[in-house]
């Protein structure tokens, strides 16, 4: 079918269609049309949410997480992002990068979401080597045992440019909350 006949179809084809389809070629299908960019929006905004349920006992919760983005400036970086870009499956954790002047306004806001702070271990080393980080905040959910970790980690310099420091990979392993705001 047409590109413009993709507008008609119904919604559980679409979503099928989008589940087999590459995040790639989801980018290039937005930017067709205005109603691509909304349907590709929608469905990349709820599989977003799906993910982030692993980490959050409720929908509610997962909501009240993005609504941290504009309050604090963070980025999401890492394995969760590879994973949502390239498979949407299951992430072993959540890296949050924050510049160390707001690293306790995102701790603060993460506990109050049901997250408390890891004990570190005498021999467990959870800092990362690399220019940039100050230290590395990890963070369980009490409320779902065995959930994935939250890392949050401090920044001396610009999240972004950490990132791009310490993972030295493709930038597509990046990604802020709502890029299209």
């Amino acid at each position: 079918p047409s590109l413009y006949s993709l507008q008609r179809v119904p919604t559980d084809v679409m979503k099928m269609f989008f589940d087999y389809t590459s995040t790639g070629d989801l980018l290039q299908l937005a930017c067709t049309s205005v109603g691509h960019q909304r349907q590709v929006q929608s469905y990349l905004d709820k599989e977003r949410s799906i993910l982030l349920r692993q980490f959050f006992a409720s929908s509610n919760l997962v909501e009240d997480f993005l609504s941290l983005f504009p309050k604090i400036k963070f980025v999401v970086a890492g394995s969760f992002v590879s994973r949502f870009v390239t498979d949407r499956t299951v992430s072993r954790d959540l890296d949050l990068y924050v510049d160390y002047g707001d690293v306790d306004n995102l701790v603060d806001a993460l506990l109050e979401l049901g997250y408390t702070r890891l004990v570190k271990e005498k021999d467990d080393d959870f800092t990362y080597n690399s220019i940039g980080i100050l230290n590395v905040f990890p963070l369980v959910n009490k409320h779902i045992p065995g959930s994935p970790t939250i890392d949050v980690v401090a920044c001396i310099m610009s999240p972004l440019h950490t990132i791009l420091h310490f993972h030295s990979t493709q930038v597509s392993r990046l990604t802020c909350a709502r890029t299209h705001n």
